[in-house]
């Protein structure tokens, strides 16, 4: 999963770079970081927490599906209901 997100990721960087599309390549950098953002920070919570180190990324996936699904009972948001 990690090679086939970077080596895409990358390769569609250096394509939006070569096609001066300066909108895709903030997007691509932006997904690169991120990733790299995530690896950093669950080595770090590896090395910190051992074992326990699921628990805030679980934490953390809990609270967005919470926010997802009050978005799609919420009367108020017209557009996804309508999806």
């Amino acid at each position: 999963y990690t090679s086939t997100m970077c080596t895409n990721n990358m390769r569609l960087l250096g394509k939006s770079i070569a096609n001066k599309k300066s909108n895709d390549t903030l997007i691509y950098v932006s997904i690169i970081v991120t990733f790299i953002s995530g690896i950093i920070l669950g080595t770090l919570l590896g090395k910190a927490m051992s074992i326990y180190s699921i628990i805030p990324v679980a934490a953390i996936y809990f609270i967005i599906l919470i926010i997802l699904f009050i978005s799609k009972t919420d009367p108020k948001n017209e557009q996804l209901q309508t999806e």
